[in-house]
């Protein structure tokens, strides 16, 4: 009996230390550059930019980058990338001073890893092209891991859900 209640223990504490994500330790294998699912999807079918475009909505992150060394006490700085013009938002980091003027990076946002709801999603800094709306980012380790922001539904607004490959 008491075997039956050790291994029900342990299985049951094994279960609750790697059944929950923690960002704080999977940041690592979430780092490089995730596609919106829509708009990569589009592309691999048409392989053109261009007839992609009408796949995704073009003010909402095409792109998210997320860089480890970006990452100062459990905040991380996630940049992300809209369906633009390079010669009007460079990819740079936050900002760039050329020629006297400040030229702003395409987006960017924080999220502390350490600090999560109880469904494992991360509150994330002002995201610009969201016009103040709340946004959460979360991720699904699948064979095809995900990377998601969620934006709840407003008076307003339906709620969204953006999935990154």
């Amino acid at each position: 009996m008491f075997r039956i209640y050790l291994f029900s223990s342990l299985v049951f504490l094994f279960s609750q230390s790697y059944g929950q994500s923690n960002l704080s330790h999977d940041i690592q294998y979430l780092e490089g550059i995730w596609i919106a699912e829509d708009y990569f999807n589009s592309f691999e079918e048409t392989k053109s930019p261009i007839q992609s475009k009408p796949a995704f909505d073009a003010t909402d992150p095409v792109a998210l980058r997320i860089n480890t060394k970006e990452m100062k006490d459990g905040v991380l700085n996630v940049g992300y990338g809209t369906l633009h013009d390079h010669f009007i938002r460079p990819e740079v980091s936050k900002y760039v001073i050329f020629d006297g003027d400040t030229i702003i990076e395409q987006g960017c946002f924080n999220i502390n890893v350490l600090k999560a709801d109880s469904l494992d999603f991360h509150c994330t800094s002002g995201i610009y092209d969201f016009y103040g709306r709340k946004s959460y980012f979360t991720w699904k380790f699948t064979p095809d891991t995900t990377l998601i922001i969620y934006l709840p539904a407003t008076v307003n607004v339906q709620e969204k859900t953006i999935r990154y490959k």
